[in-house]
């Protein structure tokens, strides 16, 4: 309880409790066994005047101003002195009383306010000393220094008190509403601040938005270069965005890698596109972390309100909506929140949820794509793909719960079911020798299961469905190769001693660095469907003719008609996969497929279609 803590309302209650209690000692003393004097009528009198003034300081608590519970405490000493000067006794114990007024009010108001009532209460001890007997007033100039000294050294102690708490309790406040690391407002600050701005906006209108902002790649920065770094890249940040807003606007860290802004009390023409493009441009120079640049950018959702009914939570969870809308349409760019993004939001919890008990539920399957030998027409490999069909929506596009499963981490346990199953099946198809010698099943894996310790997993994998590294094919993205380039390294190296294939798969949409062909154990690169149309034949012939100088196979991806197959081939691609071949199927058909193609081969030709070799890492094993 120190300057400022207590809010008016709790000052004149803790007041009136005061009253009560001192007019109910009163009223007690007066009932005790004592020899009457003149003084007992006062007394009772200044009693019920105490506790009527309790009642009248609790009842109006929510309507007491700072003058009136100034003057509460100032009546407090007059009716002290009236108790005083009935004892009619200088060195009476009722001057002791005059000490509460000063350290209450250097507690609950402060130091100023503190000596004014110091002044005060020694006006009045003065007057009551002037007003006591005659032959007492020898002793009054005494009693007088004795108990004002009293007050003086009380108010004093309690001052340096009060300071030490008031700065104690500043500091913790200041922990609580601010970020340790950058300095900035935390998500406390800015429940506070929103609700002012709420308030404002409700009684003047205008304008009031929130964005939020995303770091994009922090995760890359931190996980390459380590904490220490990514912190640093974070208290670099905000100066930036602070420096991008208005003053009166407030910047947020809402924790990890994500801010806030607050937009409040500007008028109806503030542009808040105009705000968006500040801040974007605030990423323009790299971060200087040391002697590394990081180049870093950021999403942001941007969420304006459209009527006095919205509240702070209504347009954190907007922007936030807004933001990974952003973040998944176009990263480093911005959006504006509008009700479709609000209904994307419900079911997108609604499938995160769904997507949650999959597994449990037995709602997933795999289907199987096969590869084919363009030059026989031949189906030599497949690819597994992960399905999921839902009891309340029914088969939900991978488009849709794979990117979903990434960003919430549903992605691990999804993963190991769908090689486990994928490997579970390869396996059957080996005993029952089904499938042809050197037949490769591959199967997608995402960036974030590229980790330390996704190699000695698959191996268990591979040895608890019985099956030989050299049977299983890896597709991964390029992004999977960017996130974490030495662990990537790592782990792609290690499978690879297996016999592990590793597919670089939608190659030509991504960054396509060349660097990735030499540095990573790859096996193939998969030729995005885009570049199969006869505009792009140029493009397609230099990559085929790339990997073929690297040693890598080219299988190309979306053929959809035979002209592409032949124009493909004509160009030297060996592989390719698409729904003019075969659509996925399910484990059933690619075995009956399987069969016609063993038989027919066996009659006309006596011979089974290429393998993929398992030559030795150290030579550069590739697929051929």
């Amino acid at each position: 309880m120190i300057a400022g803590s207590l809010s008016r309302r709790e000052m004149s209650r803790a007041l009136g409790i005061l009253y009560a209690f001192g007019g109910s000692l009163a009223l007690v003393w007066t009932t005790l066994p004592h020899q009457p004097d003149r003084g007992d009528a006062v007394a009772v009198t200044m009693a019920f005047l105490a506790i009527a003034i309790a009642i009248a300081l609790v009842i109006g608590a929510d309507r007491a101003s700072a003058l009136v519970l100034h003057g509460a405490i100032g009546v407090v000493q007059l009716v002290i002195a009236v108790g005083y000067l009935a004892e009619g006794e200088p060195y009476g114990d009722g001057r002791l009383f005059f000490i509460w007024a000063t350290p209450w009010a250097c507690l609950y108001f402060g130091v100023k306010a503190a000596a004014a009532h110091t002044l005060w209460t020694a006006a009045v001890f003065a007057t009551s000393l002037l007003l006591m007997p005659a032959e007492t007033h020898h002793m009054a100039a005494g009693v007088y220094l004795i108990t004002m000294g009293t007050v003086t050294a009380t108010a004093c102690l309690v001052s340096w008190v009060a300071h030490k708490l008031h700065a104690a309790v500043a500091a913790q406040r200041h922990l609580a509403l601010r970020d340790p690391l950058t300095g900035l407002p935390n998500r406390s600050m800015l429940a506070l601040r929103a609700a002012d701005a709420v308030r404002i906006y409700a009684e003047r209108g205008g304008t009031l938005a929130m964005m939020v902002i995303d770091l994009d790649r922090f995760k890359l920065v931190n996980d390459t270069y380590g904490h220490t770094l990514g912190d640093r890249l974070l208290k670099e940040v905000a100066p930036r965005l602070t420096n991008a807003v208005r003053a009166s606007d407030l910047v947020v860290r809402l924790g990890g890698d994500e801010f806030g802004i607050l937009i409040y009390d500007a008028d109806a023409t503030f542009d808040v596109g105009a705000l968006a493009g500040r801040v974007s441009a605030a990423w323009a120079d790299p971060v200087l972390l040391g002697s590394m640049a990081a180049h870093t950018g950021a999403s942001m959702g941007i969420a304006v309100a459209t009527s006095p009914a919205d509240s702070a939570e209504s347009l954190l969870r907007d922007a936030d909506a807004a933001m990974y809308v952003a973040k998944r349409t176009d990263p480093g760019g911005w959006l504006l929140f509008d009700d479709r993004m609000r209904e994307g939001m419900a079911e997108r919890l609604q499938l995160e949820h769904l997507l949650s008990g999959a597994i449990e539920n037995d709602e997933l399957h795999l289907v199987y794509q096969p590869i084919v030998d363009l030059r026989r027409a031949q189906i030599c490999h497949a690819e597994a793909l992960l399905r999921w069909d839902t009891p309340v929506r029914g088969p939900v596009s991978p488009a849709l719960f794979v990117p979903l499963a990434e960003e919430t981490g549903l992605i691990f346990p999804l993963g190991r079911w769908e090689l486990q199953t994928a490997l579970a099946q390869l396996a059957r198809w080996r005993a029952a020798q089904i499938v042809p010698e050197g037949f490769v099943l591959t199967a997608n894996i995402s960036a974030r299961e590229l980790k330390a310790g996704f190699s000695s997993q698959v191996a268990t994998m591979l040895d608890d469905a019985g099956v030989p590294g050299s049977a299983l094919g890896l597709e991964i993205t390029e992004t999977a190769l960017l996130n974490d380039p030495v662990t990537a390294a790592r782990e792609t190296i290690e499978l690879r001693a297996l016999g592990v294939r590793w597919l670089l798969d939608d190659f030509g949409t991504g960054y396509s660095s060349l660097a990735h062909l030499h540095n990573f154990p790859l096996d193939a690169i998969k030729l995005d469907r885009s570049f199969l149309s006869e505009v792009h034949r140029p493009i397609v012939e230099a990559v085929v003719a790339l990997g073929a100088k690297l040693g890598l196979t080219v299988v190309a991806e979306g053929i959809e008609t035979a002209k592409q197959a032949e124009a493909l081939s004509e160009l030297g691609c060996i592989w390719g996969q698409g729904n003019f071949f075969w659509r996925p199927m399910s484990s059933t058909e690619l075995e009956a497929q399987l069969a016609a193609q063993a038989a027919t081969t066996s009659e006309r030709q006596g011979s089974r279609p290429p393998a993929f070799a398992a030559t030795p890492v150290a030579s550069a094993a590739r697929l051929t």
